[in-house]
């Protein structure tokens, strides 16, 4: 067990602040400035392998992304299709075909899952995705939530508007869903089968 001494100038080692002690015992101090040390050189190591340690905010929510992406990383190719099915994503988006696809996919999903509020609003920025517009005040977690199926939506929009579907009206995956499928529906349909449709509208 190294003195305080020691483990202050393995602090200052790391620039670490060994300032600031919330404990007044001997132990506690001992035990305070180690784990600061540990919580360092963990951001150290995630952040070299691309864990945005100071984004997430926590080290707990770093944690959870490396599980995360750890229990990913092992994942088959049908494994990572099934998870790409329960995003509610249809299978042909992005034309997620391989692996690596599917992985880079579910490990920024798992990303955006992690990030405070204000960095998931970031993210929407980034995915030319409304962060804004809200029918109510929302707390911190319906926030969340919302921007989330935003983004998984923002995934989708390049993919689909390639198609010729305009879902950027739309608010919501399930909404955008619907309509594309309605659209490859019509797609596939003969001229008399689209004279009929129109027939139905009664226009």
């Amino acid at each position: 067990r190294l003195p305080i001494a020691d483990l202050k100038r393995e602090c200052a080692q790391f620039h670490v602040a060994a300032a600031g002690l919330k404990s007044k015992s001997e132990p506690e101090q001992r035990a305070e400035l180690v784990e600061r040390l540990f919580h360092a050189v963990a951001r150290e190591a995630w952040e070299s392998k691309g864990i945005p340690v100071r984004r997430l905010g926590t080290m707990q929510a770093a944690a959870n992304l490396v599980e995360r992406i750890s229990r990913l990383e092992n994942m088959s190719v049908d494994a990572l299709r099934r998870e790409h099915a329960a995003l509610g994503m249809p299978k042909g988006v992005g034309q997620l075909n391989t692996r690596k696809d599917l992985l880079e996919l579910h490990k920024t999903v798992a990303l955006w899952r992690e990030l405070p509020l204000k960095e998931l609003q970031k993210e929407c920025k980034e995915l030319d995705v409304s962060s804004a517009g809200f029918s109510k005040r929302p707390t911190d977690e319906e926030q969340r939530a919302e921007l989330m199926e935003r983004l998984l939506l923002g995934l989708c929009l390049g993919d689909w508007e390639k198609r010729g579907v305009q879902v950027r009206r739309v608010d919501t995956l399930q909404a955008a869903r619907r309509l594309v499928e309605r659209s490859e529906q019509l797609s596939a349909m003969s001229t008399g089968e689209l004279l009929k449709e129109f027939g139905n509208l009664g226009l």
